[in-house]
């Protein structure tokens, strides 16, 4: 694992930090530096950014909530948002929850408008801006679709911004509330939190950094760029000794049923 850690240090990414938990123990390494000014070492169990994880997080919320009997996974977006999916060709009527979770409802992705052009530049320009999530799924709503919805796949952030509106809308609570309820408090997952817009991590933890060109500098990207990834499809915020207590917990049916861990045709979208 070491040797791996290392590899990747090797192909540019400037800190690295690997836990394996198994039955007959747990294995740690560490590779890189924490920042390149003071070179520190990577944090031990620091904090870092889920990301699109974060819809693992939700998808396991929308199936708690069918096996609830409260939704259906055949309910369509027009049914439980109306009027929000429409436009442009879009149309909620044909989208169903299933198409939102495994990324077959041909719906655009919001983060080629907040951010068109993925450079430097942009991102210190608009890093701090916020959107709401109709405001974000009103972008996506300009673009016709790529496909009718169920004949194909496309990974779209805009679903999982769907997913938690209809969290919201079920429940009462938002997705955020739902997740510590039902996920992070039940199991103990005392170093996860849904930050949402807040842009700071908690310490310890170790600096990102991007590279927006071939061969150009590394750009600290450590506050990250809040026009996306900061609701329910990449907000979240935790520790790799957490991440893994969750994966375990929800494959060893502690957070959903069999039927709802594997319902027919649905799969958890992790990235």
């Amino acid at each position: 694992m070491q040797r791996d850690a290392d590899a990747l240090r090797d192909a540019g990414v400037t800190g690295v930090t690997v836990r394996l938990e198994t039955p007959r123990g747990t294995v740690t390494a560490r590779s890189g530096v924490g920042d390149l000014v003071t070179r520190r070492a990577v944090s031990k169990d620091g904090y870092l950014r889920l990301g699109s994880t974060t819809k693992t997080f939700v998808a396991t919320v929308v199936l708690q909530l069918v096996g609830e009997k409260r939704i259906s996974l055949d309910q369509t977006v027009e049914q439980l948002l109306p009027g929000v999916v429409s436009g442009a060709g879009n149309n909620g009527r044909t989208i169903t929850v299933r198409d939102l979770l495994q990324h077959t409802s041909g719906l655009s992705d919001y983060i080629y408008d907040v951010f068109p052009d993925p450079s430097a530049q942009t991102y210190f320009a608009n890093r701090w801006r916020a959107y709401k999530p109709e405001e974000l799924v009103a972008l996506a709503m300009r673009h016709e679709p790529a496909f009718p919805a169920g004949t194909r796949w496309a990974y779209s952030n805009t679903n999982y911004v769907l997913a938690g509106m209809i969290i919201e809308k079920i429940t009462g609570r938002t997705w955020e509330q739902q997740v510590h309820n039902r996920i992070l408090r039940p199991i103990g997952l005392e170093h996860t939190d849904t930050p949402g817009t807040w842009p700071f991590l908690p310490h310890p933890h170790t600096a990102n950094y991007q590279q927006f060109t071939v061969d150009g500098p590394m750009v600290d990207t450590t506050i990250p760029y809040r026009p996306f990834d900061s609701g329910a499809d990449g907000s979240m915020t935790g520790t790799a000794r957490d991440l893994n207590r969750f994966f375990i917990a929800l494959v060893n049916g502690r957070l959903l049923k069999p039927a709802e861990l594997v319902p027919d045709q649905v799969t958890f979208a992790l990235l």
